[in-house]
């Protein structure tokens, strides 16, 4: 394997944008990515495989005034962490952990 990384065989992704009422949005972000092989970090001659895994975002938008809005997020959601790619200029594995924020937009 020359590059160190291939791309999956099949990668999904489902958007749902759903405006609930006139100032309540919710955003779903379902993803899915086939088995992933890469390079050997150790040994370059060595090939491992990334197992496939699912990924669910959402977020809810409030928009309390024309200029004021509150978003509430989270990410990945169906997994604590997940194995997404081993990069060999870190010398490490990119794990992605479940993740939630929130955020105020005030616009003057």
């Amino acid at each position: 394997m020359d590059e160190g990384l291939t791309a999956p065989q099949h990668q999904v992704t489902a958007w749902l944008n759903l405006k609930a009422r006139e100032d309540l949005r919710l955003n779903i972000i379902l993803r899915y990515v086939d088995r992933t092989q890469v390079n050997n970090i150790a040994d370059l001659n060595a090939i491992e495989s990334i197992d496939p895994y699912t990924e669910l975002d959402a977020n809810l938008k409030w928009q309390l005034h024309r200029d004021l809005e509150i978003t509430l997020a989270g990410l990945n959601l169906l997994d604590s962490k997940h194995l997404e790619t081993m990069h060999d200029a870190y010398k490490a594995a990119i794990e992605p952990g479940r993740s939630f924020y929130a955020k105020i937009s005030w616009n003057f």
